[in-house]
């Protein structure tokens, strides 16, 4: 009661850049304490590489959340302005009082010698590779086994390269990777752990064991 006495004394245009989780989840809260909220997104929809985080195997209820925070925010009475960019020559016009900024971030595609195509993993979603292509995920990162496992369960041959000595380092040991290991070898993904010396070149990659 108290923090929306003082949101109703202060109430501020807030102005929420981004329409993910974060930027979504910014609105609702802003909103639910009085303040007048407007959230701009350059997409066409709500969500923002959440949405590509519902597509692997296993994650279809993750998509309860692309349904809650759209019907919230439209029931919060929150301003949303879609396919919009917001940058400094135009922030103005929507007369802020308060920014949050919450564009996520930007995958970073490291220096490659390659021949081939090389993609960050959430492009790949929206454009996929041709069909019957071999595909190498380089990274065995969590982002990285999920792309694995939704181009496996369209049928694409893929195969890891991870540099570490194990897939998914930052993963619980138990529980998260011993699963995901196991339906990768379901799939007949080929794991290759601990590769140093990594190049992409003549359509293929080379690699030697770290070992």
């Amino acid at each position: 009661l108290f923090a929306d006495a003082k949101a109703r004394r202060l109430k501020r245009r807030v102005l929420v850049v981004g329409g993910g989780p974060a930027g979504m989840e910014a609105a609702r809260v802003s909103a639910l304490l009085g303040h007048e909220v407007t959230l701009v997104d350059r997409n066409h929809q709500l969500g923002g590489t959440f949405r590509i985080a519902t597509l692997p195997p296993g994650k279809e209820d993750f998509r309860r959340f692309l349904t809650y925070f759209p019907a919230e925010l439209e029931r919060l009475g929150v301003r949303v302005l879609l396919n919009k960019e917001v940058s400094a020559l135009n922030i103005s016009e929507f007369r802020p009082e308060v920014v949050i900024w919450a564009t996520g971030a930007v995958s970073k595609i490291p220096e490659i010698d390659s021949s081939m195509p090389v993609f960050p993993a959430e492009s790949v979603y929206e454009n996929l590779p041709e069909r019957g292509s071999n595909v190498v995920v380089f990274g065995a990162t969590n982002i990285g086994v999920q792309t694995s496992l939704y181009l496996g369960s369209l049928g694409y041959n893929v195969q890891i390269v991870e540099t570490r000595k194990k897939i998914g380092a930052e993963m619980s040991p138990v529980t998260v990777r011993w699963y995901l290991r196991m339906k990768l070898k379901e799939m007949g993904i080929g794991i290759y752990e601990n590769a140093a010396d990594v190049q992409f070149k003549d359509h293929k990659c080379h690699f030697s064991s770290g070992d």
